[in-house]
């Protein structure tokens, strides 16, 4: 760890990167009282390796992500990203429309797409509320595919190389057709779980009280542009103050799954 600067990590596309790199500066730029250097990890697990190994000193972090490194006493959470539907969201399973399917009973047997393992919303929490509605999961799809992200997930569904996914919905999403991806895919909404915490910014343990309420006046004073590279990839629109109890929903919902011996992947997971 360095004191003249902050090492912040975060999860960024290669073809995205150096642009949404470039934002982030900017973005500090408003209220940071030390130099806030952004460095692109290519996964979730690469975020949770960054900060547990002092290669970072923050991080935006989705939910598990953030989870597993309090779990691990090596990071907290200290401000939420705030998108235009505020600091929570939920999770969805959808079928191209074009399907004969109208219900989750009728789930099984389709080509289902993930977006990865690590993803609360487009995997952890539909999975584990298929399993606790009595679906067998071992085997109820005919195949089963990692997109990597919510984008290539509608995209693949579009294009019919899978025929549902489960991905992100915000909560003005909530009835009725879903759009989705890109915002051009109608999709029909067979079932929604929820509210899931938004991602937030950690702090590794060792940073000290004094660099974190100054990361957390930089966060908040931070300034994102609507049609910038980081509001465009994370639909944020601000860092809000970390809303009380946040990530406890989700994490009650983990360990209690965790209990009844699901299989619920923390970020660490390989």
């Amino acid at each position: 760890m360095t004191h003249d600067r902050l090492r912040f990590g975060m999860t960024l596309p290669d073809e995205h990167a150096e642009a949404a790199l470039a934002d982030l500066v900017q973005a500090f730029g408003h209220g940071s009282a030390f130099p806030i250097v952004p460095i692109a990890l290519p996964s979730y697990s690469a975020v949770f390796e960054a900060v547990q190994s002092g290669a970072c000193d923050a991080a935006w972090a989705p939910p598990l992500v953030a989870l597993d490194l309090a779990r691990c006493e090596m990071a907290e959470p200290v401000v939420a990203v705030g998108r235009a539907w505020g600091t929570a969201y939920y999770s969805s399973i959808v079928v191209a429309p074009w399907l004969a399917v109208v219900e989750l009973a009728q789930i099984a047997g389709l080509a289902f797409g993930w977006t990865n393992k690590q993803s609360a919303s487009g995997y952890v929490v539909p999975r584990l509320h298929l399993a606790a509605q009595g679906f067998q999961i071992p085997g109820l799809f005919s195949r089963e595919s990692f997109l990597g992200t919510h984008e290539l997930a509608a995209q693949a569904l579009v294009e019919g190389r899978v025929d549902a996914i489960a991905t992100f919905m915000a909560p003005d999403m909530l009835r009725g057709t879903m759009v989705t991806g890109d915002g051009r895919l109608p999709a029909r909404v067979l079932a929604t779980f929820g509210p899931i915490p938004n991602d937030v910014v950690v702090a590794r343990s060792d940073l000290g009280s004094d660099r974190v309420a100054c990361l957390i006046r930089a966060c908040l004073a931070a300034r994102f542009y609507p049609d910038g590279p980081v509001a465009r990839l994370t639909r944020i629109r601000r860092f809000e103050p970390l809303p009380r109890q946040h990530l406890a929903p989700l994490s009650a919902m983990m360990w209690r799954a965790l209990r009844g011996g699901a299989d619920a992947p923390l970020a660490a997971a390989p």
